[in-house]
């Protein structure tokens, strides 16, 4: 995966920062392993600006953080949790860009993560094109929004 193999200590480390960002996020819906079929996670960094956002799919229907009781389950979504979370979210994605930077490795402007609790399965996708910040009016925030409505579609066909 882009070199990240050849190098066994930065392999390592990078997997530990990938898999704080995951736990980070499944903590933040109580470690439910019952509802939560997966977990998708959404990091930017262009222009030194950072964006982090996450997605849930809960019951087979995909919701932003914000709207996880939605689906009649009992989160706590206040808005104290809210800042909390993105702030250690953020902590977590300018650890994992820190890591390729100590080790001299391309840094990735955007990063996908899937994680499938009911069987571990964890999926991990970087890209190092420019998405947003090449257009005046764009925004990490329509790349998000992109990719929700993406996997909206294949959680949930009958939302075309």
């Amino acid at each position: 995966m882009f070199g990240i193999s050849k190098d066994k200590s930065f392999k390592r480390k990078y997997e530990d920062k990938t898999s704080s960002m995951v736990s980070l996020a499944f903590e933040y819906v109580n470690n439910d392993k019952e509802n939560i079929d997966a977990i998708y996670i959404y990091g930017s960094n262009e222009e030194g600006f950072v964006y982090y956002d996450c997605f849930f799919n809960i019951n087979h229907v995909l919701l932003e953080r914000h709207r996880i009781n939605d689906t009649g389950l009992n989160f706590d979504i206040s808005d104290q949790m809210q800042l909390k979370f993105i702030k250690y979210a953020n902590q977590d994605l300018k650890g994992l860009i820190e890591l390729f930077k100590k080790y001299k490795k391309d840094i990735p402007t955007q990063i996908k993560m899937e994680y499938y609790p009911k069987t571990g399965k964890f999926d991990c996708f970087l890209d190092y094109d420019i998405h947003y910040s090449n257009k005046s009016d764009g925004t990490p925030d329509e790349v998000a929004e992109s990719w929700f409505k993406e996997l909206k579609l294949k959680i949930e066909p009958r939302s075309r």
